[in-house]
């Protein structure tokens, strides 16, 4: 079987940057499905004292990144903006830190808004609108007749709302994206991984935080009833405790949603932890399901929510991941 060898495209500021391709060391690249910016670290041996002379990155650059191997498609790992340079003596090194949504002050600032008569997915399109950024929404959508938003940042408010009705949120490639989590069920496997084959992993499974039930309750005080939903687990738990949920709920399709994702979240914990890869990793992106495969008790579907790549000039190329089962 012919060695693969790690290769990766970066453009910066829109231009190639291949003269520079044998002074970089080591590339990290962390993927994050929910609530975080993707981020990436280079580290460039500065053997030629390119940094120290006109040429030096400022921050605010954009870096768009392509990791994989050579004479394959290499894997779009998304556009990035300098927030951090670093540099180390002795021995010259240069060190970049960049991020797929860089925090400015208009996304981490506390607001107080109310949305009257609206939707989930249009109040996505009103705050990514508001920061430049695209929206993208998919899943069935959940309406609101008054919702406020109280001394939160934007995107705190939407990790709040994509939590509570079971949906995933993230922001990467100047997008802001909701999409429902039962999705993931559905989709199919991006890779195989088979027992004995070139990877490490460490599962866990835990009774900790599992629930046989979960119940969403809340007591309408305008309209003088309970509205309650109630979701039991897919598996066997041993715990036979009911979560219960006290949120603010409108209507009998919202308690429904916010039981149904405190139940799926319950379900996932169930076997969760990390897995090293050293083939096909440039496909193993935070969003994608893989599938193991004669692990006996831990074969099944996984979700990957974190996959951190790392490649070590041309030499060495491995990725973590850290995974949830989702369907045995």
């Amino acid at each position: 079987m012919p060695v693969k060898i790690p290769d990766f495209k970066l453009t910066w500021n829109g231009k190639s940057t291949d003269d520079l391709k044998g002074q970089v060391a080591k590339i990290i690249f962390e993927d994050y499905e929910h609530g975080r910016a993707d981020s990436v670290e280079i580290m460039f041996q500065d053997i030629s004292k390119l940094w120290a002379s006109d040429w030096y990155p400022v921050r605010g650059d954009s870096i768009k990144l392509e990791l994989g191997y050579k004479n394959e498609a290499l894997a779009d790992c998304g556009k990035f903006e300098i927030d951090e340079i670093q540099i180390d003596y002795p021995p010259n090194t240069l060190t970049v830190r960049a991020r797929s949504a860089f925090p400015s002050r208009a996304l981490s600032q506390e607001n107080t808004h109310a949305y009257e008569g609206t939707a989930l997915s249009a109040i996505l399109t009103l705050i990514a609108g508001k920061h430049s950024l695209t929206a993208e929404f998919s899943g069935d959508d959940v309406q609101f007749k008054v919702l406020v938003q109280k001394r939160e940042s934007d995107t705190a408010f939407l990790k709040r709302l994509a939590e509570k009705f079971g949906f995933i949120f993230k922001i990467t490639d100047k997008k802001m994206i909701l999409y429902d989590r039962k999705t993931i069920e559905k989709r199919a496997e991006v890779v195989t991984l088979k027992a004995g084959e070139n990877h490490s992993l460490s599962l866990r499974e835990t009774s900790t935080g599992e629930v046989k039930k979960t119940k969403a309750a809340y007591f309408d005080w305008w309209e003088e009833k309970v509205i309650e939903s109630t979701e039991t687990s897919e598996y066997t738990p041993v715990s036979t405790d009911e979560r219960r949920l006290y949120d603010k709920v409108e209507n009998a399709g919202q308690s429904k949603s916010v039981a149904e994702s405190a139940r799926r979240l319950s379900d996932y914990k169930r076997v969760v932890d990390v897995i090293r890869v050293r083939d096909s990793q440039n496909l193993l992106l935070a969003g994608v399901t893989i599938k193991l495969k004669d692990f006996k008790n831990y074969d099944g579907l996984y979700f990957v929510e974190y996959a951190r790549h790392v490649m070590t000039g041309t030499a060495h190329y491995e990725t973590e991941l850290k995974v949830k089962r989702v369907k045995k």
